[in-house]
Parts: C-alpha cells; structure tokens; sequence
C-alpha cells in the first residue's frame, strides 16, 4: 500500500513538472495568430515616405528625391560673321549710246572732248576712248564752246541750242523733236564763275531733252578751288532733287594737289601743275592731259557702274606744250602705275562718296 502511494505521488510530481514545462515554452514561443502587432509605426507626409523604426528593420527601400536641376548653360556666342549677300551692282552698257556734253573749254582742254569738234557729234576724245576700251561704241556729241555760260544773252549754250535746234521735246509749235536732243546722257558744266542762276540755267537746258534723258552736273577744279559756292550748292540740288550724277572731278585733283589724299607707295609729289596748264600768265586754271583722262573715266564710271581701276590709259597724251611758263610731272603720273591705280581707285571712292 505504501508503495503504491509513493507511485502515484511520483506520478504526480512528473505531470506537475511537465505542465510548467509546456507554459514556459509557449510563452517563448508565440504562435503568429497571438502575436503582438511590429514595433515599427510608418507615416507619410505629402509625397514622401518618412520612416520612425524602433527596431532595426528599415520597410521603406531607397528615400524619394527630387533630383537637382542641370546647372543652365549659356552656348558661346558665334564669332563668325552672319553671311551677307550684297546685290549684284548694275552695270549699264554705253555701246550704241548718245552721249552729249555741254559747256565750255574746262571739258575740251585737257581732250576729254576735242576742241576741234565743238558743236559737231561723232566726237573721239579721251571720253570716246575710255568707252572703247570698256567695248562700248558711243556717239559723242561735243556742245562745248570757249567762254561760255550754261545760259546767257550772248554766249549761253541753252540759247545757241534753241537759235539752232528750235524744235526741242514738246516745243509750242507741236514740231517733231530734232534728233540733236535724241540723247542716253548729258553732261552739264558752268562758266568758271560763281553763277548764281547755275541750278535755274540748268533746269532750262534740261527741259528741252525727252524725259528718258538723264543729266551729270561736272564740277570742276574751278569750282572746288575758288569754292564757287553757287556753282557747288546747284550741283548737290540737282542731285539731290533731280537724280543727276554728281561728277566730282575738281574735288578729286584738288584733294591730291592739297594733299588731303594721297596715293599709297607713291614716290611723286603732287602739286597744282600735276593737274592744271601753265601756258600763259592769264591760263592757270584749265585741266592738263591727266586731269582730261580723269575727267573721261570718272564719268564713264560714274554713268555706268563700271570700277575705274585697272582700266587703260595707254591712249593718253604725255606732251608738255601747255607748259610754258612752268614744269608739270604728270607725264610721270602716268607712267607710273602705282599712281594711275590708286587714282583709278579713288575715282571709285569719289563716285559713291557724293553720290550716296
């Protein structure tokens, strides 16, 4: 009996001991049905994943950026010019044209025109020559006369045309035009005198051409040198209202011979006798040779847009007969051809220069 007692108490004792063995470990172990919700709490604030762990682990991943913008650049400014296209300059063909020139011996001395052809047309001085050797054949028409005026009772070319050539463009009698104003271009040029009535004469002279006439105004080195005022100012109105060349051949010998322009690598030195005769005390105004061959090209190139550089003067008179009382070295101008280009450079710069 006693052992059997001892039995079940043992018995007993083993069950007590293997209850508290099962409590302890389901309190170490936890299934996932009674397990305690993570210590981990998330918030979100706006668009961004903020996370606040207590523990170690870290459910967000990689946090959201905004990522930087790209610092601004500037691309260098081209240092290439922009390309520009200048329009092709127009040039007017002379061959088989009128050309006429009016006044007196300011444009026959020195063979622009010859002397020899006043009044006559088929002229063949230097301006002829210039045209030829562009490959332009020209009718010349020489109405330049000793001392004369554009207009004047007795001796003005407006009158002379009207006493020999009566039936000018729409005259009063309903007359079919005379031939003799049947001219491409005329060439104008006043007495060597300040004249006030410059601009009205020739307005007169140009009334009587046909509309498609046009008109060059030649100052000369009289005029630039005595600063003949009247005669200047009446050059710039015309060109300025009236669309006729402005041919500034006494600006371009007056500058040289002042030097206020000069030839670059020239080894000559220019005065007034390179440009104007010394044949008599009373004469010491009138164009040379040289100054007559400016004369020709500037307005060759001024009616028709050619460059005077590099054209030909081989035709060009070297003789010193109009050199009585002085010497001149324009013979040595033209045999020069460092000097003949760069005058032919300035007739180019003389043209655009007063006709903007």
């Amino acid at each position: 009996m006693k052992i059997l007692k001892r039995l079940l108490i043992l018995l007993l004792a083993l069950m007590l001991v293997s209850s508290c063995a099962c409590r302890t470990g389901i309190e170490e172990f936890p299934n996932d049905s009674s397990s305690e919700t993570s210590n981990l709490s998330v918030t979100t604030v706006g668009s961004d994943l903020e996370t606040a762990a207590t523990g170690t682990a870290d459910l967000s991943g990689e946090p959201e950026t905004t990522p930087e913008p790209l610092p601004e650049t500037t691309l260098p400014e081209s240092t290439t010019e922009p390309e520009t296209t200048e329009a092709p300059k127009t040039i007017i063909s002379l061959n088989k044209k009128r050309v006429m020139f009016v006044g007196n011996s300011f444009i026959y001395w020195g063979s622009c025109v010859n002397s020899q052809n006043s009044g006559k047309s088929g002229d063949n001085g230097y301006f002829f020559q210039v045209a030829k050797s562009f490959g332009d054949n020209v009718l010349v028409t020489n109405y330049t006369f000793p001392n004369y005026y554009l207009s004047a009772s007795n001796d003005g070319a407006y009158e002379r045309m009207l006493a020999e050539h009566p039936y000018y463009y729409n005259n009063p009698n309903n007359k079919s035009m005379d031939p003799f104003y049947k001219q491409d271009y005329v060439i104008l040029q006043q007495y060597g005198s300040n004249i006030s009535s410059t601009l009205t004469d020739a307005r007169k002279i140009m009334a009587l051409f046909p509309p498609e006439t046009k008109f060059c105004f030649y100052v000369t080195t009289n005029d630039v040198e005595k600063n003949r005022t009247s005669n200047l100012g009446a050059a710039k109105l015309l060109r300025d209202r009236y669309d006729v060349i402005y041919l500034p051949v006494g600006h371009i010998a007056y500058d040289l011979w002042q030097h206020t322009v000069t030839i670059p690598d020239t080894k000559l030195q220019y005065s007034r006798n390179t440009f104007i005769v010394a044949r008599t005390s009373s004469d010491g105004f009138h164009p040379n040779f040289l100054t007559g061959y400016i004369t020709a090209l500037m307005i060759y190139c001024a009616i028709t847009g050619n460059s005077a550089v590099g054209a030909d003067w081989s035709f060009v008179s070297t003789s010193m007969r109009d050199y009585i009382l002085d010497t001149s070295n324009f013979d040595k101008v033209l045999a020069s051809e460092t000097d003949m280009l760069g005058i032919q450079k300035l007739i180019d710069e003389y043209i655009a220069k007063y006709n903007p």
